[in-house]
């Protein structure tokens, strides 16, 4: 409940079942600060708007417990969400996985996310899955591997990444010894 959320005492939030409107969002926005204990939060069919996205993200940036972040089937993320995301990643100390899928991010998006990447020393799973993400976001995604060695679990099933999207991961991923999951299926 919401008063739990307010105390503190909430580890897990799950509203992915929910429609979550904006609302919503501008007082989970205000709760979230408060609660030091939480170490998840899973929305889904969220109504973001840039605003609201943007005041999400900060309530984020600095949070000392937050572990688990899912935003799956928000495709109003887009690239602009997905940079300011980036900012969350460049900011989190604790930040471990991050599943984005079914968000709309295309290449821009692919390119903040993957200059949080370079430096990120938290993140172990990365969920990109069904978004628009083409040969160059797959070539810039792929330069993170020279520079993160966090990343565990990396899934980007139902992108636009071609051949020569591939033939970038691949090498770079050629001797890697932190990946051990890596999805890509269309």
């Amino acid at each position: 409940t919401l008063e739990n959320l307010e105390k503190g005492t909430v580890q897990e939030l799950n509203l992915a079942p929910y429609s979550i409107t904006r609302e919503d969002l501008q007082v989970l926005i205000h709760v979230i600060p408060k609660n030091t204990s939480l170490r998840a939060i899973i929305l889904g069919n969220c109504q973001f708007d840039r605003a609201l996205f943007e005041m999400f993200a900060d309530a984020l940036k600095y949070h000392p417990s937050l572990v688990e972040l899912s935003l799956g089937n928000n495709n109003d993320i887009g690239d602009h969400g997905a940079k300011i995301m980036a900012t969350v990643l460049e900011h989190s100390k604790t930040l471990a996985s991050l599943h984005m899928c079914k968000g709309n991010i295309g290449d821009m998006g692919m390119r903040a996310l993957a200059r949080a990447l370079k430096n990120n020393q938290t993140l172990n799973i990365l969920d990109l899955s069904d978004n628009k993400i083409s040969d160059d976001g797959a070539a810039v995604l792929a330069d993170v591997f020279k520079h993160n060695f966090c990343l565990t679990r990396l899934k980007l099933d139902g992108n636009r990444i071609g051949y020569s999207g591939i033939t970038a991961l691949t090498k770079a991923l050629d001797g890697n010894q932190t990946l051990v999951e890596f999805t890509m299926m269309n």
